[in-house]
């Protein structure tokens, strides 16, 4: 999981896009449960292949999903 430490390195973007417009290899968080921090990898037809970051365990989120983008401050 990462710590608050890491979370303060890290800033949101202000609006949620869908996840199809997102680049490849970005940090993201669903709309709909701003808990979990994704790495999303790419879009494979309508779904997903994205890793939840800490545990690396594989998830599929639909391609339309809403989500908001993670980068580094000063990256």
């Amino acid at each position: 999981m990462i710590s608050e430490i890491d979370i303060r390195d890290w800033e949101r973007s202000e609006r949620a896009v869908k996840l199809y417009d997102v680049p490849r290899n970005s940090v993201v968080t669903p709309l709909l449960d701003l808990r979990q921090w994704i790495n999303f990898s790419h879009i494979d037809g309508m779904y997903s292949f994205c890793t939840l970051l800490g545990t690396e365990d594989v998830v599929h989120l639909g391609a339309s999903t809403d989500v908001y983008v993670w980068k580094r401050k000063n990256a």
